[in-house]
């Protein structure tokens, strides 16, 4: 008997890791879709889990925003970690490089339909990785654009 038409389950070299990169447009149009990505996202990991229990999983969400770096237009849009009285762009947040760089792993989300705060991250990555308490909770942070 012949090799099965799929192979095997796990593809060699693939040695238990899967990363996801999930890039979410910031424009008001997007916002169904992205409570829509929200909704979904904690299903999603359950069927990753299920299906592959054993993977180190890495989920980044990049930052595709053609803006020049990070920028707040109204600061009273601010949760935690800035100024609702300050002045824009920065409404007093204390920023990184990465923060203001396009392609980055978002870790602190600013505008209209954004979490406006710093996202609690496990080990200061800028991505979620297997173990990171309340994924979805991260997730959702990082993604509300």
């Amino acid at each position: 008997m012949g090799m099965p038409d799929f192979g095997p389950l796990q593809p060699a070299g693939c040695e238990g890791k899967i990363d996801f990169l999930f890039v979410i447009s910031a424009q008001g149009t997007m916002k169904l879709k992205q409570d829509r990505l929200l909704a979904s996202f904690p299903g999603f990991m359950e069927a990753i889990q299920e299906q592959l229990p054993d993977f180190d999983v890495h989920i980044l969400v990049a930052n595709p925003n053609p803006k020049p770096g990070w920028i707040m237009d109204d600061c009273g849009l601010c949760m935690d970690d800035c100024d609702p009285q300050g002045q824009p762009p920065l409404c007093g947040a204390t920023l990184t490089a990465c923060d203001k760089k396009i392609g980055a792993g978002v870790t602190y989300p600013a505008g209209t339909n954004a979490s406006n705060r710093r996202c609690e991250i496990a080990g200061d990555a800028r991505y979620l990785v297997s173990g990171q308490q309340d994924i979805a909770q991260a997730f959702a942070c990082a993604s509300r654009r």
